[in-house]
């Protein structure tokens, strides 16, 4: 009776461990599963902003064109000379003034 219990718990045993296995094969089919759609919809997004972003580029051309309008660089600005001594002498000059 007791060597019974003992081959049944083993058997016992066995189908869990077997089941647990088959379990683990059937939550990684579905985390693999889970895990392509995922990127599948990532995917198609990226897609859709790629297009979205093409298709505003080509809307700014067509209006820059039908309202004739060419860009082009511009020239480089030149630096302002300053007098630091005329500066200081306005800085100076300011204090005086009052303006209540």
């Amino acid at each position: 009776d007791g060597g019974e219990r003992v081959h049944r718990s083993r058997e016992s045993d066995t189908d869990t461990t077997a089941k647990e296995q088959k379990n683990g094969e059937m939550k990684n089919d579905i985390d693999e599963k889970s895990a392509a759609k995922k990127l599948e919809k990532l995917e198609k997004e990226n897609n859709a902003q790629i297009a979205l972003v093409e298709q505003h580029k080509k809307i700014a051309e067509d209006v820059l064109k039908s309202a004739e309008i060419k860009l082009h660089s511009a020239r480089r600005r030149k630096g302002i000379s300053m007098n630091k001594a005329a500066y200081n002498k306005g800085k100076i000059d300011s204090k005086a003034i009052d303006l209540n």
